[in-house]
């Protein structure tokens, strides 16, 4: 047997390990995602412990960023008095954490995989007659692998049409032999369309049948290369603005943090003080209630939406996924792996994230530029290190991003930026406290364009106790 041929069978053997987990337990492999996660991050190798001098240290720069912090936005670290606790973590407890936060979102997320009926946007009628993937596993919608087709390797081409027996049988043989109780995925399928719709719809039925058994696997994978990625970049809890976790908690990736002083030749106390910063300030807009309820909402609704459209563009197919060396290339591209398309719910949602996150990015530059003149102290060295680290991010920033439907590109951050100086040249900085009094007083897409309606509103509404959405918005 030929090293190709053995790896295929690895992979082939791992894909259906993993899809019994997911048919047995009824729930994707959080697990698999967190092992494949440490891999990535670590290389495999052991990660060394924290120095007790670094933990102290940034305990006490945490300390200074708190008192400084609320001086300038007037918001406490915490809202419910409690202090606020520092974690210093390692890539892998980073990533044991977000994990076990980001679980009600994942979960929602596999269940939709899983759902009958829902399938990619597009209501009844979005399939075309004759596309390759429509059934009535997906009734009206257009599947998830139109445009497939067999593996060469099974003797196939786009057409199914053309399908042989010896190329039905080692697609069958492929797509899984025996799940626990030792039946197949595939068991009361059709393959040849005899009973309608030809071998085109018998195909299509099979595809439809595998995918929605390998949806949460294939999730899973994603989600363990994204935080793997992300592990190795990320400095503390806010580098993705998606709230989650207990709120007196502060997470900040140590050795992240010293990597990007010793790449960029900085002093580390100016790296740690900016970090410290730049997170405590997020975490008192983000532990803050309605905001934070507002966006763990919008979050929420967005990732229980997420449907995927394929593997991640028209280069992968069905095969790929067999071959270690093309697998391993999927994995170290998170954005690859599972492309989601969008539904009309989503599209808003994602509006509505990208007005609030881009607020919060520039508000948080703002509140960080006022800390450092109080201080007296110069971050421009660092800042533009972290400008410039920020636009050759590792792409699964990107993925994890739009994920959760919060990505921000250097067009959105610019938009938030010119908010944000809009309104402090009108009204000045101190109404900028205004933004997170009330789910209410939070920029609608109009007046994120334009500052002066949304002061106009605000000013109009008092500081908002008057309970009245924006106009033009509902309080839901």
């Amino acid at each position: 047997m030929s090293q190709s041929s053995a790896g295929g069978n690895f992979f082939q053997q791992m894909f259906l390990d993993l899809a019994r987990v997911v048919t047995s337990s009824g729930s994707w492999p959080a697990d698999t995602a967190e092992q494949l996660a440490v891999g990535v991050a670590t290389g495999g190798t052991q990660e060394p412990n924290i120095e007790p001098s670094v933990r102290m240290r940034l305990e006490e720069l945490v300390r200074l960023a708190e008192l400084h912090v609320a001086n300038v936005t007037g918001l406490p670290s915490v809202p419910d008095g409690r202090p606020l606790e520092l974690l210093a973590v390692t890539r892998r407890e980073w990533i044991s954490r977000t994990l076990s936060a980001w679980r009600p979102l994942l979960d929602a997320v596999a269940a939709s995989l899983t759902t009958p009926g829902a399938g990619p946007p597009g209501g009844p009628g979005a399939g075309q007659p004759g596309d390759v993937g429509t059934s009535e596993l997906y009734p009206g919608t257009r599947s998830p692998l139109e445009g497939q087709g067999l593996p060469d390797s099974l003797g196939g081409s786009a057409d199914p049409t053309g399908m042989t027996d010896k190329s039905l049988s080692e697609l069958m043989k492929m797509m899984g032999p025996g799940m626990p109780g030792g039946r197949s995925p595939l068991e009361g399928l059709d393959p040849y369309g005899e009973e309608g719709g030809g071998p085109e719809a018998g195909f299509a039925a099979m595809l439809e049948q595998w995918f929605k058994m390998m949806g949460p696997v294939l999730m899973a994978l994603q989600v363990g290369s994204m935080l793997g990625h992300l592990a190795g970049q990320v400095m503390g809890t806010h580098d993705l603005i998606v709230p989650y976790g207990d709120v007196g908690d502060l997470l900040i990736v140590a050795g992240n943090v010293d990597a990007v002083a010793s790449d960029w030749s900085l002093d580390a106390d100016s790296v740690r003080l900016l970090v410290a910063l730049r997170e405590v300030t997020y975490h008192s807009v983000l532990a803050r209630e309605p905001v934070r309820s507002v966006l763990q909402d919008l979050v929420r609704s967005y990732a229980a939406g997420v449907q995927f459209s394929g593997f991640g563009g028209d280069d992968i197919d069905l095969e790929d996924l067999s071959d270690p060396d093309t697998l391993g290339e999927l994995l170290s591209d998170p954005s690859r792996l599972l492309a989601p398309d969008e539904s009309e719910k989503q599209r808003n949602a994602r509006t509505r994230l990208e007005v609030i996150g881009s607020t919060l990015h520039a508000y948080v530059a703002h509140v960080v530029t006022e800390v450092a003149g109080s201080l007296g102290t110069s971050f421009v060295p660092v800042q533009e290190a972290f400008r410039r680290r920020r636009l050759d991010r590792d792409p699964s920033y990107e993925a994890a991003e739009r994920f959760f439907g919060l990505y921000l590109d250097e067009a959105k951050v610019e938009a938030g930026r010119s908010f944000v100086e809009g309104v402090v040249e009108r009204a000045g900085a101190e109404s900028l406290r205004t933004l997170w009094l009330h789910e209410r007083n939070l920029p609608t897409a109009a007046e994120f364009e334009a500052p002066g309606l949304w002061l106009e509103r605000i000013a109009l509404q008092g500081d908002g106790e008057d309970g009245a959405p924006p106009r033009g918005e509902s309080s839901a």
